[in-house]
Parts: C-alpha cells; sequence; structure tokens
C-alpha cells in the first residue's frame, strides 16, 4: 500500500498586526422631547443598544437622469436625498424592584412621541457631536413572550425617522464682523476735524471685505444673520455676491434676525442682549443674543422690505466668501451656520 504525500500549499508570509493603543468607542444618546437624556450604549445603560441600529451611515436617496431616443445612455441631472429611516435593537431594563422598571419603561417611552421629535447624537472621539432629530415611527409591534415586569427587562425593535430633513447636524460654525470706526486716511486728522492730509475717509464696509465662513459638512446649508443697529438702510447680506438687502434702518439696540433656510426664509425683529456697558453678548456658540424674536407674519417681520432677495445657500468647504455692505453705521453683523453631513461620523 503505497501513501501519497501532496505538499502543502505555499503561504505567503504575513506581516504582524501593529500595536494600538486602546481605542475610544463612539458614544450614543437620545435626548427626549422633554430634555431627558439617554445614554445608549454606555456602560451603565438602562436603555441599551444591541445590533443592528441602522441609520448612523449613508442615508437613501435617489438619482435623476435624463434620456433621449437620438443619444446612448443617460445624462445624470442631480441626486435627491429622501427620508433617512433610523432603527434600534434596544433593551430596557432595570436592577430594582417592579416599580423601578416600571417607572423606567414609563419614562423612557414618553420620549417616543409621533407629535414631539427628539434628538439621536453621535460623538466620535476627538470630532465635534452630529445629531439627527426624529420621530418616532414604531416599536415593532412588540409581542408578549414573557414578563418584563417579572424579569425586569424587555427588548424592542425601535423605527424612527429623521424630521424635516434627513442629514445629521454638526455643531455650529459661529463668526461675527465689526465695523470699523470711521478714520482719516493719508494723514488726516480726527474724522470731522480739520487736519493735515487730504479728506479720504476708510468707510464702515471696508472692515467686512474680508468675511469668510467655514462649511465643514458634505452638502450646502444655508446661514442665519443677525445684524445689531445702529445700520442704515441698503446693509447687504449675502454669500459669493449674491445678496440681500434691507431696504430700512436697525436702530441702536435693535437686531435683525435673518434666515436663509428654505423653510424659514425671513426676516425678524428682535432686541439685542447686552451686558453692563452696553455690549452685545454671546451665547456659548458665540452667537449674539438676542430676545424678543418678532413671530412671522407679525409686524414685527419685516421680509416685506427687503429689496433684494437671494437667500444663496454656502457650499462645503473652507474660507467661502462672505458678502457683507455697510455704508455707514458702526453695528455689528454675526453669521452662523449649521453644517450638514451625510453620516453619523
Amino acid at each position: 500500500m503505497s501513501v501519497g504525500v501532496f505538499p502543502a500549499a505555499y503561504l505567503p508570509p504575513t506581516q504582524p498586526f501593529p500595536a494600538v493603543p486602546p481605542r475610544e468607542a463612539l458614544e450614543l444618546t437620545w435626548e427626549g422631547w422633554d430634555g431627558s437624556v439617554w445614554p445608549l450604549n454606555a456602560a451603565g445603560s438602562t436603555v441599551r443598544l444591541t445590533t443592528g441600529t441602522k441609520g448612523l451611515g449613508k442615508g437613501p436617496g435617489e438619482h435623476r437622469r435624463d434620456s433621449s431616443p437620438a443619444l446612448p445612455g443617460e445624462r445624470w441631472l442631480s441626486w435627491q436625498a429622501k427620508p433617512r429611516p433610523v432603527e434600534w435593537d434596544l433593551y430596557v431594563f432595570s436592577k430594582g424592584d417592579e416599580q423601578a422598571y416600571l417607572d423606567q419603561e414609563e419614562a423612557f417611552w414618553r420620549t417616543m412621541s409621533p407629535r414631539r421629535p427628539g434628538r439621536f447624537t453621535v460623538r466620535a472621539p476627538g470630532r465635534p457631536a452630529r445629531t439627527l432629530t426624529c420621530r418616532f415611527e414604531s416599536d415593532g409591534e412588540w409581542a408578549y413572550l414573557r414578563d418584563p415586569v417579572r424579569f425586569g427587562w424587555a427588548r424592542y425593535r425601535v423605527s424612527l425617522m429623521a424630521d424635516d430633513q434627513p442629514y445629521w447636524e454638526g455643531e455650529p460654525v459661529v463668526t461675527a464682523f465689526k465695523s470699523a470706526e470711521p478714520r482719516s486716511f493719508l494723514g488726516g486728522g480726527p474724522v470731522g476735524e480739520p487736519g493735515a492730509g487730504p479728506p479720504l475717509v476708510i468707510g464702515s464696509g471696508s472692515s467686512f471685505a474680508r468675511a469668510r465662513i467655514d462649511n465643514p459638512g458634505d452638502v450646502e446649508t444655508w446661514v442665519e444673520w443677525i445684524a445689531c443697529g445702529p445700520c442704515p438702510p441698503g446693509l447687504q447680506l449675502g454669500v459669493n455676491g449674491k445678496v440681500d438687502i434691507l431696504g430700512f434702518e436697525i436702530a441702536d439696540g435693535r437686531a435683525v434676525v435673518l434666515d436663509g433656510d428654505p423653510g424659514r426664509q425671513w426676516a425678524l425683529e428682535a432686541t439685542v442682549v447686552t451686558d453692563a456697558a452696553g455690549r452685545p453678548t454671546f451665547d456659548e456658540a458665540g452667537r449674539v443674543r438676542v430676545r424678543d424674536i418678532a413671530a412671522p407674519g407679525s409686524a414685527g417681520d419685516r421680509t416685506h422690505e427687503l429689496t433684494r432677495l437671494s437667500f444663496a445657500p454656502v457650499p462645503p468647504g473652507r474660507d467661502v466668501p462672505l458678502t457683507i455692505r455697510m455704508d455707514g453705521g458702526t453695528g455689528l453683523v454675526g453669521a452662523s451656520l449649521v453644517p450638514l453631513h451625510d453620516r453619523g461620523f
């Protein structure tokens, strides 16, 4: 009896995996409409995601194409994002008694309202947080398999839908521009007083010439402007030369909130919140603080007094040019945008 000997197949040498330090994980949280915050993947979470979470990646969309009988193939026209579904496979549990478990279930499901949206937030290590506003759709037609009160836990398949728009919102990008005080040029004395130089004066609009803003998102977004008085009529605000012109004066201590978002696109009066010295104050993100913003359609809605409308979007990229022109006046102009991302991280 002969025994066959077969040589082993050749295997190329493999490189060892590089040594890496322990890595941090994503932090996923849910903030309900009531302000309650629920960690979804922390070690001590009592509402905890399992596997199969959907909605963190690229959202669904549709390509628009055109064809002609005289030409081969199709011509690409555009791409439109579709509503983004979100799915969670999660456990709700409590280590306490029956009442503690029931309190936990009641508090969590109170946030799952089809009438009022909540916020699903992803924090990646070393990156700004991204948030998706979602509205409850279904609990997966939950079926009673075992008594959750007795065992202290239940498993659900929760379905949500992104509310209003399907993109993940990044942290706001905020900047502010102050008009320069008029000053003499080429050796002249103080403005309004005799001087040795010719009567050439740098206007307040010159300090706005280098206005820029970053859009770190994946798609275009819109600026919210806050123009604080005193500003004369004719203030121009826009992106890349496409401007909206305010055909009215903004008094000292007053402001106009000009929002270019397609769902809003309004110019609303407000009051500037100032400090003890009468200077404008800013919130944590750097926005100018305003209060008593007029309601759309009210007497403080000045949208109809814009003498030119463009509401131009800000394309993705760094140092996108802004257009700010003010002839006279010493007002402050704040600009902010919310970057929109295709993915949760």
